[in-house]
């Protein structure tokens, strides 16, 4: 069986679902299995620019009594396999398809992890900066005890103390903990 996306459903495509499925367009039940389906009603129409109230009724889908499944409805128990009638605006979602809220909002883990990880870049910053100003202090106290350290040593040595203060910088800033944190939280359910 291929897989298909939603989007590119046309009529005459037969589908399967199971529990948890949105149902993606209006279809007919071809062979079901103590199918029950979450149908939306529409019960309320306050105003235009107002969404749209609705009320879900829990109905007993098969292929002789009820047959038809409308788009937006939910597979709440059972199995089917349904055909395609009707996909787009001809279908009972109409041209009012569902807005999804696809922008991702910050729950209480981002919100403490980026508190976490704004401290450590904070105390990240301060290490480097005391590192570089330790070194630069060892640095001037070479030049000055030994007179053997002139020019270009000591742009050398410089250079190397400013690169040493960069990369405890760079490595000490956690970049990737959220992300190693979701990873070992997936890892720990299963």
């Amino acid at each position: 069986m291929q897989t298909v996306s939603v989007w590119n459903l046309v009529v005459g495509d037969i589908i399967q679902l199971q529990p948890g499925d949105k149902i993606p367009a209006d279809c007919l039940v071809l062979h079901s299995a103590n199918l029950h389906v979450n149908e939306p009603k529409k019960i309320v129409e306050l105003e235009p620019d107002m969404p749209t109230t609705f009320e879900w009724n829990e109905l007993k889908k098969d292929t002789h009594s009820s047959p038809f499944l409308f788009a937006d409805s939910f597979i709440i128990a059972g199995t089917c396999k349904a055909v395609v009638c009707c996909v787009g605006e001809n279908s009972t979602r109409g041209t009012e398809d569902t807005t999804y809220n696809t922008r991702e909002e910050d729950t209480e883990l981002t919100v403490k992890l980026g508190n976490i990880e704004t401290s450590l870049k904070f105390m990240a910053l301060i290490g480097a900066i005391v590192i570089l100003a330790t070194s630069m202090v060892v640095l001037f106290m070479q030049v000055g005890i030994n007179e053997e350290v002139g020019g270009a040593e000591f742009t050398k040595k410089l250079v190397d103390n400013i690169v040493i203060a960069l990369v405890m910088l760079i490595v000490s800033v956690p970049e990737g903990l959220p992300m190693t944190v979701s990873i070992s939280l997936a890892h720990s359910v299963l």
